[in-house]
């Protein structure tokens, strides 16, 4: 399956260094919920080890999480070699006759440049965490693809394109239900 190769390429990549990889995660339910980071530390090979943090909250956007003091502290206070963002699963909020929808991504390009400077200085390398679409619209995984292909490219940033992974197991295992 392409997101277990995924997760293992990126551990690869970061356990290649001899001490501890230390990881910031920040994002929202889609990150703790299912405790990504100490998910992430498990991949660890023998003898290696990861230092992981995560600063989370339901529902909040990047641009919502920038503003938070403990972000802030952590970003300016300590060394990182990876900061994983991850945004709001429509990036940000939008409606369309009634129904949430993909919002526009001007949002979310703004939201992680903020984050960039940040980043650069705590050392790290930023990942993107590409979020999967909701389980009545499999269609705008396209949009959320492209939102966060043009970041990463721009922000010269690794990708970690779960959201593709989930969409191609949908279609390759349809009766594997993904959503809680």
């Amino acid at each position: 399956m392409r997101l277990a190769w995924m997760g293992l390429a990126l551990a690869a990549a970061a356990f290649a260094q001899p001490k501890p990889v230390r990881v910031l995660f920040i994002g929202n339910s889609y990150t703790y919920y299912n405790d990504m980071p100490q998910t992430f530390a498990a991949l660890a090979p023998a003898g290696k080890k990861a230092e992981v943090k995560a600063i989370t909250q339901g529902g909040a956007s990047l641009g919502e999480l920038w503003f938070r003091a403990d972000v802030r502290q952590a970003l300016e206070s300590e060394r990182w070699d990876f900061v994983v963002l991850q945004e709001h699963s429509l990036l940000g909020f939008a409606t369309r006759d009634g129904e949430a929808m993909v919002n526009e991504p001007d949002y979310f390009w703004h939201d992680v440049r903020l984050f960039e400077p940040d980043v650069r200085r705590a050392g790290a390398t930023m990942v993107l965490y590409h979020t999967w679409s909701r389980k009545n619209n499999p269609a705008a995984q396209a949009d959320l693809d492209y939102a966060y292909g043009v970041a990463a490219n721009e922000l010269k940033a690794r990708r970690a394109p779960v959201g593709r992974a989930w969409l191609e197991l949908r279609q390759k295992n349809p009766e594997v239900d993904l959503y809680v």
